[in-house]
């Protein structure tokens, strides 16, 4: 039976979750397969930078198996574990790993914040032969800001991109199909987003206004922007200075899921705030 698409996906990502990962065959003392993560602690005081960078490298080993190298991963896992020894948070993805690596917010797998102090961490995968096999632990330390705990408290979305800090808002929690007219009870959270914002003064931010793709361009790209345009405007009214901000509607042109299921189409009728990095800055620790 073939199996594609979709299905292989949350295969792999259910084969991952629940087997044992065991690491990959040794020689002479190697790390598995040349394989091994590293995390770094991001020192700084810009709140738009993520508190640690994981980075997955891969050591040339000629007595290695090609299976157990980043050139065959289908899919993978950055696992956090507690002290305890529970898995309290992932990072997951398909193929090889981003070069760049992959920036942690220190939240759990449910989006909740997790305390600081000191944590575990490996990286886990599939390759083509479909076995499991995971590096060594490591030990990363977490600090978060307060103010970004509070964000994660407040069940916003919260990512970090190359460009910084994105807070994402679905349309059913900050509008009504079609409308552009903040919901009352999206205020509490706008409302903690504008105290967060105020505690970063020195980052610029734009509000980008999403839509599915039904409909007409015309529409999406006007309704986008009205939804971008009222945030802004509530961010000003809260104490956020106007000279920081941009804002503008982008329609259906950036989905973060497909168009053709009614549940992709909810992911992408959205609104971002993005908090963007500040230049330079930045100091990075490996652990």
């Amino acid at each position: 039976m073939k199996f594609r698409g979709r299905l292989i996906i949350i295969q792999a990502a259910a084969l991952l979750l629940t087997l044992q990962a065991r690491p990959a065959n040794t020689a002479f003392g190697e790390k598995p397969g040349g394989v091994e993560l590293a995390a770094e602690v991001i020192m700084t005081s810009d709140p738009a930078a993520a508190p640690v960078l994981f980075s997955v490298k891969e050591n040339p080993d000629p007595f290695a198996d090609p299976e157990e190298g980043l050139a065959a991963v289908t899919a993978w896992q950055i696992q956090v574990i507690d002290l305890a020894g529970r898995k309290v948070g992932f990072i997951q993805g398909k193929g090889r790993p981003p070069a760049g690596g992959v920036l942690w917010t220190g939240a759990s797998s449910g989006a909740e914040p997790l305390p600081d102090g000191f944590y575990k961490a490996k990286f886990a995968w599939l390759g083509r032969d479909k076995k499991p096999r995971a590096t060594p632990s490591i030990m990363v330390s977490l600090s978060t800001p307060l103010e970004l705990h509070r964000l994660l408290a407040a069940r916003l979305r919260v990512a970090y991109t190359p460009e910084g800090l994105a807070v994402t808002f679905p349309e059913s929690v900050i509008f009504k199909p079609g409308e552009s007219r903040i919901k009352p009870e999206a205020l509490p959270a706008l409302l903690e987003l504008s105290e967060f914002l105020k505690g970063a003064r020195r980052n610029r931010i734009v509000v980008r206004g999403h839509s599915d793709d039904l409909g007409s361009l015309r529409f999406n790209l006007a309704l986008s922007g009205e939804r971008a345009a009222r945030v802004c405007r509530f961010l000003a009214e809260n104490g956020i200075e106007g000279s920081r901000m941009s804002y503008l509607g982008l329609g259906p042109a950036n989905p973060v899921a497909s168009n053709s299921t009614e549940a992709g189409r909810s992911r992408n009728r959205r609104v971002e705030v993005l908090v963007l990095k500040r230049e330079g800055g930045e100091t990075l620790l490996a652990i």
